[in-house]
Formats: C-alpha cells, structure tokens, sequence
C-alpha cells in the first residue's frame, strides 16, 4: 500500500453515476497488463491468486519460455481440479496517466472456458491498498496524488455472466470465482 497520501478512502451516492443501482453485478475492469489493455477483467476479493487465461495470455503475446513451471492445481467451485501451465510476474497498471499506479503481480496460466480474459485477486487488490465497492462497481486505491478510480463496466459484467450461463450448459467445469487458493498445493499424480 502506498502510505503517501493520507486522502481517506470513501464511497458516495455521486459514486453511483449511471449504473443501475439496482443490480448484483459483479466488477469487471479494463486494466493494462504487460503494456497491454485488456478488458473483461474479472476483479475477485474472495481468493489468493491471480489468474491470467490462456487465450489472454497468447494475445498479450508473451512467449511460453517465461512460464515458470508449477507443480500444484487449483480448484473450481465444484471441487475439480484445474491444471495450471504455470505462473508469471507481470506489471499491472491501475488508472490512467498520470494518476495510475503500476504493481508487478503473479499470474497463474490456465487453460480452461472462461468468459474473463483475467482475475485480479487479493494479493493485487491488496499490494495496491485497494478498496472495491460491488455496489459501486468500482475500485478506489491511493496513489501520491490523490485517491484513483477504476470503474467497473456494468455491461461486460452482464455480457460475461450470461456468456458463463451459457457455457455452463455445455461445460463439464466452469471456472468459478471464488475457491482458487494456490495455498493448498496438490502434488501432480496425487
């Protein structure tokens, strides 16, 4: 966290602007990867690691060779397994020049259906000093200037959930959001 700025982190009724205030959508962002812009951003609070698609990750155009090999899964909400091809440290930008903070984070690569090209998780949002709002959709963070915004995109969160319900009828596992721990390591072949 950057304990620079000492503007406190706060939510208001202007933080609404026009989204539907009645709504259960969940934050999807645009961010920079790589001195890359990638939407389609899936931001989760509820798990320890940061996920990078593998389709993403061919865009970003970033050769295989910078895969660091992993010995460990992680977990769909089911229970099922997800092999993952292996982790990489890429820069993250949040915000827009010149208010923007820029974080080296780990990425773990998975090749599975998912509507998200990424999931930012707990070890970005917290490195940044981050605080989301769901009922915002936005996510506030320090910076030396002042308190940064990002806002989510209410139309690509509806986009992707009904493009996930739509896959989850055809899919044997959907990725889910919310039980990827890299902390509970599985051995391959166990």
């Amino acid at each position: 966290m950057d304990p620079s700025t000492s503007v406190p982190i706060t939510f208001t009724e202007v933080d609404y602007g026009t989204i539907d205030q009645q709504h259960d959508d969940i934050v999807v962002v645009r961010l920079t990867i790589a001195n890359f812009n990638v939407g389609r951003i899936l931001v989760d609070t509820g798990s320890s690691v940061n996920v990078l698609h593998q389709e993403a990750f061919a865009e970003i155009d970033i050769s295989n060779d910078r895969l660091e090999p992993v010995d460990w899964s992680i977990f769909g909400f089911s229970g099922g397994e997800i092999k993952v091809r292996g982790k990489i440290k890429l820069l993250v930008t949040f915000g827009a020049h010149p208010i923007q903070r820029t974080i080296m984070q780990t990425f773990v690569v998975v090749r599975i259906p998912s509507t998200y090209n990424a999931i930012i998780r707990r070890p970005a949002l917290n490195e940044l000093g981050a605080v989301v709002s769901t009922a915002h959709l936005k996510i506030k963070f320090p910076t030396k200037l002042s308190v940064r915004e990002v806002i989510g995109d209410q139309e690509k969160a509806r986009e992707c959930y009904a493009a996930l319900l739509k896959k989850k009828k055809t899919a044997k596992e959907t990725f889910s959001i919310g039980s990827t721990d890299p902390r509970v390591e599985v051995k391959q072949g166990e």
